[in-house]
């Protein structure tokens, strides 16, 4: 199976002038010669600085795979939505204005996508989901917190519910860990709440009944 763009990022932005020019630079970084990489910044009625300018000038300066959407204030899940449906990535992410991607980090998972959008095929479709580990930034103690899943989960093969392991109370699968199949969260109009915090549970559970691999 080809598909042009192999992963589509969606950076849901609300007056994040300060901090989102660290986040665009490390999907920008993730591109091939190719450009098979799709970033979406979604202003969502910024009002207090100029994330939409700096946005703007994301686009300008890498119009093959910089895309910016101006929306009024919905909330985060109003900009993840609107991201999804202007999606064309064979998967599809969402990375906050205020995190980034490592490239050295992220080198595993990016061969691996570009590998699934050159091999699979209708009889054997691309994994449903993939997870990453990743680290949490608790900024106010200049901390570095690593999330694993290795415990739990089988590493760098493609399994399916039967290969997992009893998660603790402690863990969970975080919206920054998850990677989708675009045509799984589109086929069933997956739709996060407008005006809502903490959507991140909903965008984490309920793709889950249609995630076979």
């Amino acid at each position: 199976m080809q598909n042009k763009k192999v992963i589509t990022f969606v950076v849901p932005c609300y007056n994040s002038a300060d901090y989102m020019d660290n986040c665009i630079k490390s999907l920008v970084d993730l591109n091939s010669i190719d450009d098979d990489i799709e970033i979406i910044i979604v202003d969502d009625g910024s009002q207090e600085d100029n994330t939409l300018k700096k946005a703007q000038a994301w686009k300008k300066k890498f119009p093959a795979i910089v895309k910016v959407i101006h929306q009024e204030n919905g909330g985060h899940g109003a900009a993840v939505n609107i991201g999804l449906k202007s999606a064309k990535g064979l998967y599809f992410n969402v990375v906050d204005s205020d995190d980034y991607l490592d490239k050295q980090g992220t080198a595993p998972v990016m061969e691996y996508i570009r590998k699934q959008a050159r091999t699979a095929t209708d009889i054997s479709p691309a994994t449903d989901m993939i997870i990453a580990n990743y680290v949490y930034n608790k900024a106010t103690k200049n901390k570095l917190v690593p999330m694993k899943y290795t415990k739990f989960l089988p590493q760098n093969r493609e399994f399916t519910w039967d290969d997992i392991k009893k998660f603790k109370m402690t863990y969970y699968l975080s919206m920054h860990s998850i990677i989708y199949r675009t045509q799984i969260l589109q086929d069933i109009n997956f739709e996060l709440p407008k005006h809502t915090f903490y959507v991140d549970s909903i965008y984490s559970c309920e793709p889950l009944l249609y995630v076979k691999s």
